[in-house]
């Protein structure tokens, strides 16, 4: 059980990332739309019928009277239309036993709308393949959920509610909804995902992981995160002459009282919990193995000291004495100033407090106080 948790927290590692590029819904009706051109004879033909939608021949076969002009549909979808780039953003139309329609959520190409999205989430004309569509765009990332039914609204399984992400373990303390891939896979890593953006796409899989989005600054309380739940940094960026970072929402509990159903908080990692794993080693022991608590090993040295997850502003979630909780915000950079405070809310670790690298050595460190917390720490790279 451990493992799988803490396989997920090594999942969910900070990084860089670029800005993103919704994709626009595009669908059409199966009917012949508004705009559609088709004219009738304007000859002196009188004795064969007007033209009937669908109709290619210019001028019409048996006409006796030069000059019909009649055309077919040249500005949207027809019936019989198979040429023409559907343009309208109407939602699909129910056909067959599509009853629970669904908007596409891709771009449609040439086709004619049949209301029956594919697997993939587009339509091209002539996919006979019926399924749900699978866009993670449609899911509310971000929404409170106790079952993954309100995080699936298209079945496609793609939606889940976080506490059944790695059961018996619901790891957040208040679950959201996430989606197990993201709009564009693996290259959309960093970027936004889900229902109106409120995501963000982090490693994981084979097409990444979308998890509720959160945002902070310098000052005041990361927002967007449910409850207990905590912001994980990934970037940030220079906006109006401060800082704006962003996150992802995930782990965040210091007690049993912050987990919902029964479970119970892994203060290691902060993740709730059904069964909590007992170290023999406590925050601050020097150590060696994974085995012997949450162990930070310095790869070049093999040694290490234990530490354990925590989350600013947050006594019962926060740091033992002489322990700060840093989440890694950096104070400067190449281009001046960045973070000049610490916001509550933002899940960091509980690293030892120290005035020089004397105190650090043994456990692998370096005394150094490099990000806005302005205290120095040993840090285990």
């Amino acid at each position: 059980m451990l493992g799988a948790i803490m396989r997920f927290a090594r999942l969910l590692g900070i990084g860089s990332v670029a800005s993103l590029a919704m994709f626009t819904v595009a669908c059409g009706g199966d009917d012949k739309p508004p705009g559609a051109v088709v004219t009738q004879d304007t000859g002196a033909d009188t004795a064969l019928p007007p033209d009937t939608e669908g109709d290619t021949s210019t001028p019409d076969t048996g006409d006796t009277t030069v000059g019909d002009t009649t055309v077919v549909d040249t500005g949207a979808d027809a019936k019989t239309d198979t040429t023409v780039t559907d343009t309208a953003t109407e939602p699909d139309v129910p056909l067959g036993t599509d009853a629970m329609f669904i908007p596409d959520t891709l771009l449609d190409a040439t086709k004619i709308e049949g209301g029956v999205p594919d697997a993939g989430g587009d339509e091209v004309f002539g996919d006979s393949t019926v399924g749900p569509d699978a866009s993670s765009a449609l899911v509310p990332v971000g929404t409170a959920c106790t079952t993954s039914a309100a995080c699936d609204p298209t079945g496609a399984g793609v939606g889940i509610c976080s506490s059944q992400f790695a059961p018996p373990d619901t790891l957040d303390p208040s679950p959201s909804c996430m989606a197990l891939a993201c709009e564009g896979g693996s290259a959309d890593v960093g970027k936004s995902c889900g229902l109106g953006g409120a995501g963000l796409c982090i490693p994981g899989g084979a097409k990444g992981h979308c998890l509720d989005k959160c945002t902070f600054g310098s000052t005041g309380a990361a927002s967007g995160c449910l409850g207990k739940t905590g912001c994980r940094p990934w970037s940030w960026t220079r906006v109006g002459g401060g800082v704006t970072g962003t996150g992802y929402c995930s782990a965040g509990c210091g007690a049993d009282a912050d987990c919902s159903a029964g479970q119970k908080c892994q203060t290691e990692s902060g993740y709730c919990v059904a069964t909590v794993t007992t170290y023999p080693k406590a925050v601050g022991a020097t150590c060696t193995a994974s085995s012997e608590c949450a162990c930070r090993i310095n790869a070049l040295s093999g040694l290490g000291y234990c530490v354990k997850a925590c989350k600013t502003g947050d006594a019962t979630a926060g740091c033992p004495t002489g322990f700060t909780c840093d989440p890694g915000l950096p104070a400067t950079d190449t281009g001046g100033a960045l973070f000049s405070g610490v916001p509550s809310g933002l899940l960091g670790i509980c690293w030892k407090n120290c005035t020089t690298d004397a105190e650090c050595t043994p456990l692998g460190g370096h005394c150094e106080s490099n990000t806005a917390t302005g205290v120095k720490v040993c840090r285990v790279p």
